[in-house]
């Protein structure tokens, strides 16, 4: 009897898990169009809610801390999406409850944090909280390609200027140069839900993970820095890039070290799109090249691209110009 009742006991729980991550998701998404109802379509990120903060020039550590409303990196997306939910001021206290609070159940995996100054500041505050130093990491990404500005193809172009000369990031800058193999932005994209394409078609947030490489050693920890790098805890390349470490191989001694972390539901991804609705995608679903781009890029497909990519309705754009433009 115990053997029979097990198995069942066990998809019981992951069908929960499962709906549970779809509700989060949905809310979040729901949230993001809120935000972009309030701030004229545009999408939460690092080239508009993050760069309010961190491209001014001073220190956001000094600001961080003044209100619930202010983002923790500059590509965190969630903080916006939760305008109105009164998170903490505290950025510490931020951080623990956007990745404990909005947590998919399935995601239980808890690391050290990683940054000097901003990683001992939450981990003392970890420490006081519930008496170690280990923090849940994030469940859910966005692929970076939603939150740059398109760009003319050729880096030697200036970056876009805006009246307080703070500099926008398209993605041609130098940091997101690599995206530029699996895509092309179109040249007239910006951060705005109107130029996504059919947001019934285009995935806004995911399942995912950060971070985890093998290189020497096995590196696996929470990225709490006030910049975040190229990605934070709260963004990633996308599916079809075999450089990332939450969704492609990402690693150089260890492929796929990230993919259990990121299909965690029975080997399934759960993603949500900008419509709303959510949807659950296996490995080979998550290549579609349509589904993290903007309408109108080109899919490039160069060497770094996952090949199960090529089994959709897209061609590289270097081979076919008729079936290289994402719809």
């Amino acid at each position: 009897l115990i053997g029979i009742l097990l198995p069942a006991l066990g998809k019981a729980r992951e069908a929960a898990f499962l709906m549970q991550s779809s509700n989060i998701q949905r809310q979040l998404v729901l949230g993001m169009n809120v935000y972009a109802t309030e701030n004229d379509q545009w999408i939460p990120g690092i080239n508009t809610s993050g760069r309010r903060f961190f491209s001014g020039g001073g220190n956001p550590a000094d600001t961080m801390d003044e209100s619930g409303s202010i983002p923790v990196q500059p590509m965190d997306w969630m903080t916006p999406s939760l305008a109105g939910t009164d998170l903490p001021a505290n950025r510490s206290a931020r951080i623990f409850t956007l990745f404990e609070q909005y947590a998919d159940p399935a995601m239980t995996q808890r690391s050290a944090v990683f940054g000097s100054d901003a990683g001992s500041i939450v981990a003392e505050y970890l420490q006081d909280r519930t008496g170690g130093e280990l923090l849940r990491h994030p469940s859910f990404l966005m692929s970076m390609n939603w939150q740059l500005f398109g760009a003319k193809d050729s880096l030697s172009i200036p970056e876009a200027k805006s009246d307080n000369l703070n500099p926008i990031t398209q993605f041609t800058t130098p940091r997101y140069g690599e995206l530029r193999n699996i895509y092309h932005l179109p040249e007239s994209y910006r951060p705005r839900f109107e130029r996504v394409g059919n947001p019934s078609r285009k995935i806004c947030i995911s399942d995912g993970f950060r971070y985890i490489e093998n290189r020497n050693s096995i590196v696996i920890d929470v990225d709490v820095t006030y910049s975040g790098g190229p990605w934070g805890s709260f963004t990633d390349r996308n599916p079809l890039d075999l450089a990332s470490t939450s969704w492609g191989t990402g690693s150089t001694r260890t492929p796929q070290i990230g993919w259990p972390f990121s299909f965690r539901h029975g080997g399934r991804m759960d993603a949500a799109f900008f419509d709303g609705h959510v949807e659950v995608l296996d490995k080979d679903a998550a290549r579609n090249p349509a589904l993290w781009a903007p309408r109108g890029s080109r899919f490039i497909g160069l060497g770094g691209t996952d090949t199960r990519a090529y089994n959709f309705a897209y061609e590289p754009y270097s081979r076919n110009p008729d079936r290289g433009i994402i719809e």
